[in-house]
């Protein structure tokens, strides 16, 4: 990925436990991030249920296209998920 003057762009994923609500530590955990670099950017803060969620949602419309096409392997489905039809 570039940025708009043509460098490279690098990303970081970074994981908080907590044990109360994880949202509420937003604002905190930029804080502690501005603090150390006013330039890096916190973006798409999203709690693990969401993350595991999306990840789950994606692997279940592969596998339901898959099985909806018997035969016919689907792009990045395992071939263990390429049902046949009755």
């Amino acid at each position: 990925m570039l940025d708009s003057v043509g460098g490279s762009v690098h990303t970081m994923n970074v994981a908080v436990r907590s044990d109360g609500d994880p949202l509420a530590l937003i604002p905190a955990f930029r804080g502690v991030i501005q603090g150390m670099d006013t330039d890096l950017p916190v973006s798409e803060v999203r709690s693990m249920g969401a993350v595991v969620g999306a990840g789950i949602a994606l692997f279940l419309a592969a596998a339901a296209l898959a099985s909806l096409t018997p035969g016919v392997r689907t792009a990045g489905v395992p071939p263990a998920l390429a049902l046949k039809g009755d």
